[in-house]
């Protein structure tokens, strides 16, 4: 995925970090405390409401889905309405696995 994203963006930087699934929510809460956040996190809705109380994430409303076709919005397996809060698009569904946000 990475691969394919850098040969079509060659001038976005991409640097991924592995972090282990059981330390991943508390490390971006660290890092957004340091102001080092990463811009892109994959995580698991179960941790999508400490990461949003914590104000360790911003929302994706400008993002996602702003020139999308309304059928484009409505094409989703998993209901994006589970990662929305105070109506702000806190994450976004990426695979097919419950619970894994982006």
């Amino acid at each position: 995925m990475v691969d394919l994203f850098r040969k079509k963006h060659p001038e976005i930087e991409v640097n991924v970090q592995i972090v282990p699934w059981q330390t991943m929510i508390q490390q971006i809460v660290l890092a957004a405390g340091a102001g080092k956040s990463p811009d892109v996190a994959m995580a698991s809705d179960r941790g999508l409401t400490t990461l949003v109380k914590a104000g360790a994430i911003s929302p994706l409303n400008d993002y996602v889905g702003k020139n999308w076709t309304k059928e484009q919005k409505e094409d989703w397996l998993l209901p994006q309405k589970n990662a929305i809060y105070e109506g702000r698009q806190m994450g976004v569904y990426w695979h097919t696995l419950i619970g894994n946000l982006l």
